[in-house]
């Protein structure tokens, strides 16, 4: 038990953008409070540094899944490699987003897609394939 009362000992949490920022942040703190944790990205070598921080940090389990949550096939691989490899996901935090910054009428169709099938992924259920 943490202190401060919050314990999640037995818990998985995956968090999607997991490697820097919020979701790194997010990621450091559930394991804090005794959770194993998967953090999911695009960029491996950004995921396996933060996960050596959290892993040194909390002494809990860091799994790294490299997956671009834009391809439906990529995020049922990463669903099933968390259950595969933790047992479960108690926890769900979908902070990968991002966008383009500028001009609306400097926006491609291609960066437009893309960041609606990235940020469109945060509203997705993902309990059919857990």
């Amino acid at each position: 038990m943490t202190p401060d009362g919050y314990d999640l000992s037995g818990r998985v949490a995956l968090v999607t953008g997991g490697g820097s920022g919020i979701g790194a942040t997010t990621a450091h703190l559930f394991a804090r409070y005794g959770a194993d944790v998967a953090i999911a990205g695009r960029t491996q070598a950004t995921l396996d540094k933060t996960a050596s921080e959290i892993t040194s940090a909390s002494g809990r389990r860091c799994l790294t899944v490299s997956a671009d949550l834009r391809e439906e096939a990529q995020v049922a691989a990463m669903v099933a490699r968390v259950v595969a490899e933790l047992g479960r996901i108690d926890i769900l935090v979908n902070n990968a987003g991002w966008g383009h910054h500028g001009p609306l009428n400097g926006m491609t169709t291609e960066l437009y897609r893309g960041e609606f099938a990235i940020n469109g992924f945060r509203n997705r259920d993902l309990r059919p394939l857990l």
